[in-house]
């Protein structure tokens, strides 16, 4: 509308005006640009003015066509109307060759520089228009190649790929390329167009129906020389291949080798080799494609691929891609082959960085290579691999692929004793950690969490802390709380628990998190798998240390004798009360408590029912022992007592049940409560049987000289036993006459035995210094 000056200013108005525009007033352009648009309104009205005079069409179409109008604001506004008319003179000129190829050419310029010519295409029915030239014009290559061109790039998005599908058979371009097979150019344009449709996987498999991919090994056979040909045909079957329905088809028509075989004649082409990538990485999903590659050398082509054109990013990718697919045969790969494609992968965790699928698949191949592989463990070391991983780790928190597949690397990397501090060095248990309180409703990253962390723990003790540290209790037991249904979660988490109650601040923290519940929840549940009985036991009985709650250990007593109840038959379940009650009587305090004389008796109960166990029995053993040493002895009746001979006995190879035997003997014959039944349960007969069947083992011997020792301040060695414990003294000082210690307690023994021997029959009444000299009492 027009603007009212009435009251204003007309002088100030006119003032700003000039002010605004002096300085366009000025621009020459100006001039130059009211042309151009006055020219393009003016072309685009000749064409249907000039009707009939062919040059002027020809000229109308080149002018439409110029690529330098093409980002003009004069042809952004009237570029559909362009469009319509170069459609009209298409349909109008149907016999005219060359005005169809000059109003195909301007309309390619016009879409290389606006997608928004595709859709004015489409709304015009230029598809359709389009296809009849490829129909009408077979024999002109040009006008096809131009035409090729434009489907070339409806072919290329998703969008307008299912459009040009509705109005053009696919099978259309298959044709013209068999037309046209001596024209490489057209073959050139054809695959183009088709690599494009192939990736949709429905139009992929309808053209393979018709031969779509022995066409195009047709094409490269023909022109196994044409670098364009070999590059676009092996894109093709790359594309063809990417589909999990259609790769090993593509794979048995001969694609492989026909790959491999463009791969290894063109090294130094860039291109090729990126096309030929593709296709290995399309191919390479099946895994007997993976078989026949790794026989044809795929692997040495990829790496000299990635080696040759390290800054070809796309080669990096697809050579990638296809290392990670081919190391799922790492059992059939050289180790040196295994020990590159590791190095590759590293280094491309950081050329790679923003790539989360490939990175997913990276880390894929690397615990395959790591899992299987223990060749390559030095070099993710020597290359910083473990930090990278964990890197990633921190970067994609939630990517559930990257956390399990980095944590599966890390735990099969700690496998290996040579490198399980190092990873913990690098900070793998807090990563771990971390992602299973993150993921905690993902059951997969919760079994392998439990799982590395059980690894990161075995046998290193700052790596136990460490867990403690990073909260690994807290996350395991959630773990089980979260899926306690899952056997394979719940039974990870028991073996890390058996790991890290070797110290007393793992038992203490699985005690103050509720561990004992949770632990004896996991019992109940899963009472028919043995693993999980065996590992759950074994945490509750070695939980009792010094400080520890005493009604949290009651608690896991009741579990223990639960299950003991439940299941009478159950190896396990007796050695799991015997060790818990033996690990109380070690801890004392508050623990001492809970050994009394009903676990005395429940012990040897357990004893008697499982007399061919030889851990119950050493276990049993060791508790007798440690309330020998003790001031509790009172708990131990004649029952235990004879048990412990009897075991003696049976078991007297077993030198650990020998020490504790005649350790346990030592004690209690320098106290007067057991006096008596040692004498009747002749322990002595015992503790010098043991000496002769282990005659050379001197720690053996000391702890029996002092039990012989004792018995014989005490007056228990009589009769026909004095030559017996003698001949044992004499035998063993002889055996072991460079210990000192044996000697001396041999010398002590013997000067003992002399006086009673003489104050027992009564025939000389000596003082201490007539005493006989230890070679006359060794000598009789």
């Amino acid at each position: 509308p027009a603007i009212t000056l009435s009251r204003v200013n007309s002088k100030h108005f006119v003032q700003a005006i000039e002010a605004e525009t002096s300085p366009l007033s000025s621009t020459p352009d100006n001039k130059l640009s009211t042309e151009k648009r006055k020219s393009l309104v003016d072309t685009i009205e000749c064409i249907k003015t000039e009707a009939e005079n062919d040059q002027a069409i020809l000229q109308c179409c080149q002018q439409l066509g110029k690529s330098d109008d093409q980002d003009s604001l004069e042809m952004v506004l009237s570029r559909q109307s362009a469009v319509k008319s170069l459609l009209e003179v298409l349909a109008k000129y149907v016999t005219k060759p060359e005005i169809q190829l000059e109003a195909c050419t301007s309309l390619l310029i016009q879409i290389k520089c606006s997608e928004a010519t595709l859709h004015y295409l489409t709304e015009n029915e230029g598809i359709e228009r389009l296809h009849d030239i490829l129909t009408s014009y077979v024999v002109d290559s040009k006008l096809l190649i131009v035409v090729l061109d434009i489907f070339g790039y409806y072919s290329f998005q998703d969008e307008w790929r299912s459009v040009l599908i509705e109005k053009v058979n696919p099978a259309e371009f298959l044709r013209i390329m068999s037309c046209h097979n001596r024209n490489s150019t057209v073959v050139e344009k054809c695959c183009v167009v088709l690599e494009n449709l192939a990736l949709s996987e429905d139009i992929a498999r309808s053209m393979m129906y018709v031969g779509g991919v022995h066409s195009i090994l047709s094409m490269m056979s023909r022109y196994d020389q044409n670098v364009e040909v070999l590059k676009h045909c092996c894109t093709t079957l790359g594309t063809f291949a990417s589909h999990d329905e259609t790769c090993q088809v593509v794979a048995e028509a001969g694609a492989v080798s026909s790959v491999m075989s463009v791969m290894s004649s063109y090294t130094n082409n860039a291109e090729v080799q990126q096309s030929c990538c593709w296709a290995l990485a399309s191919l390479s999903r099946s895994g007997t494609v993976c078989l026949d590659l790794l026989n044809l050398g795929a692997v040495k082509l990829v790496m000299n691929a990635m080696s040759n054109f390290q800054i070809e990013t796309s080669i990096q990718e697809y050579g990638c891609w296809t290392l990670c697919n081919l190391v799922v045969l790492a059992t059939k790969m050289d180790d040196a082959e295994c020990e590159a494609a590791v190095e590759v992968f590293i280094d491309c965790t950081q050329a790679f960085s923003g790539n989360v699928e490939l990175l997913e698949h990276i880390c894929f191949g690397l615990n395959a290579l790591v899992a299987v592989k223990e060749c390559v463990h030095a070099t993710v070391v020597r290359h910083d691999g473990i930090s990278k991983l964990i890197e990633l780790m921190k970067k994609y928190e939630l990517n559930v692929d990257i956390q399990v597949n980095s944590s599966k690397v890390i735990g099969n990397l700690a496998v290996n004793d040579n490198f399980r501090r190092y990873v913990e060095d690098m900070g793998a248990s807090e990563a771990v950690i971390s992602s299973m309180l993150g993921l905690e409703k993902n059951r997969q990253i919760q079994m392998v969490g439990c799982m590395t962390l059980t690894n990161i723990s075995a046998e290193e003790a700052d790596n136990k802390f460490r867990i403690l540290k990073n909260g690994g209790v807290h996350a395991a037991l959630h773990a089980m709380k979260k899926f306690k249904d899952d056997e394979s979660i719940n039974l990870n988490a028991l073996k890390l628990f058996c790991n890290l109650i070797e110290s007393d601040k793992g038992c203490w923290w699985i005690a103050e998190e509720s561990g004992i519940q949770v632990i004896s929840m996991a019992l109940k549940h899963f009472s028919a798998n043995e693993d999980i009985m065996a590992f759950g036991c074994t945490c509750l009985a070695n939980l009792p240390r010094r400080g520890m709650n005493k009604v949290a250990l009651e608690s896991a007593e009741s579990m223990l004798l639960y299950l003991k109840l439940n299941q009478t038959l159950n190896v396990d379940m007796g050695k799991a009360v015997c060790t818990f009650y033996e690990n109380a009587q070690r801890a004392g305090t508050d623990c001492l408590k809970l050994v009394d004389h009903k676990a005395i008796g429940r012990v040897l109960q357990i004893m008697d029912e499982f007399l061919e166990d030889e851990d119950i029995q050493v276990i049993g053993c060791k508790l007798f022992a440690h309330i020998a040493l003790g001031e509790d002895v009172h708990l131990l009746p004649r029952e235990a007592l004879s048990k412990m001979t009897t075991v003696m006995r049976t078991l007297a190879d077993n030198v650990e049940v020998q020490l504790l035997g005649c350790g346990t003997i030592s004690c209690l014959s320098g106290k007067e409560s057991g006096l008596l039944s040692l004498e009747s349960l002749c322990c002595l007969e015992a503790v010098i049987e043991s000496m002769h069947v282990h005659p050379k083992n001197a720690e053996l011997h000391c702890v029996c000289l002092l039990a012989i020792e004792n018995m014989c301040q005490a007056d228990v060695v009589r009769g026909n036993n004095i030559q017996k414990v003698c001949d044992s003294i004499t035998r063993s000082m002889k055996l072991h006459d460079d210990n000192t210690e044996i000697m001396a307690a041999g010398n002590h023994v013997l000067t003992i035995i002399g006086k009673g021997f003489h104050k027992q029959n009564g025939d000389i009444q000596r003082t201490d210094a007539e005493v006989p000299p230890y070679c006359s009492l060794s000598c009789r």
